[in-house]
């Protein structure tokens, strides 16, 4: 079955958004509102058709296109002037729908295989997954527990598949999945998260990408996720525990560089 290349968020704006509607009846707003986010989801339900099709089928070559073509969907809705309405969209689409995508990448992504996938495969279906997360924070979810093991056990594995750029694509991944919420960065912390990621740094100093990536990872996680909780007490007390792990780990003299990067 052929799926045609998709814009999302269509490229000719419906008519209606060239009229009025704030003078409208509430009834005649509220139609409006159901015709944009239909208008809205066409495309996305086309991509998520290929996503699936692609998916489901043997072609690695297709696999890489649609893939590569959804990080340039995701890219679109973050600077779309409807990104809240669209983020809702693919939320619903990645939660309720009938084509479980997100459980399809992770099966990719968690491989340790590398005969049926290559390592740029991993690399971008690894860049898609992150991008999902930042739009559709929902399923994070999915990425604690054995998943979040699993990943951080990739960072520190030597197999074909766990390239630099895969493993700097796992950091940044992680990174995302335990931003906002203080559940999931514990669950990282009680899987020796941090420690991991020191030594990864430790270990890539000759590999200037993943190197800088790591060093990165724990300069956002010291500065920026850790210390915005809505809790300041929980905070302050996870901010502490990790920099000590970085610490213990490192040293104080490298702790200092990568706070100042």
């Amino acid at each position: 079955m052929h799926h045609p290349k998709v814009h999302i968020g269509g490229v000719v704006d419906p008519f209606w958004r060239y009229l009025n509607t704030e003078e409208w009846e509430p009834e005649w707003r509220s139609l409006v509102n159901v015709l944009d986010r239909e208008h809205l989801s066409v495309d996305f339900r086309i991509a998520i058709q290929r996503l699936w099709a692609a998916l489901q089928g043997t072609d690695a070559a297709k696999r890489l296109e649609v893939f590569d073509d959804w990080v340039g969907y995701l890219d679109d809705v973050s600077r779309h002037e409807r990104m809240e309405t669209l983020c809702e969209i693919l939320t619903d689409m990645l939660e309720r729908g009938e084509l479980d995508v997100v459980d399809m990448l992770l099966r990719i992504a968690m491989l340790q295989d590398d005969t049926t996938h290559e390592a740029e495969e991993h690399r971008l279906c690894l860049r898609l997954l992150r991008g999902m997360c930042l739009l559709a924070s929902s399923i994070r979810a999915r990425f604690i527990g054995e998943v979040m093991q699993v990943f951080l056990q990739r960072l520190l594995e030597d197999s074909p598949v766990a390239t630099s750029s895969v493993r700097g694509e796992v950091i940044e991944l992680l990174l995302v999945v335990i931003s906002e919420s203080p559940e999931y960065q514990r669950d990282f912390m009680r899987r020796n998260g941090v420690t991991t990621v020191c030594t990864l740094y430790s270990r890539s100093r000759d590999e200037a990408e993943l190197f800088e990536r790591a060093g990165a990872f724990i300069n956002a996680l010291l500065l920026q996720v850790l210390p915005s909780g809505a809790s300041s007490a929980l905070s302050n007390a996870l901010t502490a525990e990790a920099q000590e792990s970085v610490e213990e780990a490192l040293g104080e003299d490298e702790l200092q560089v990568i706070l100042a990067r």
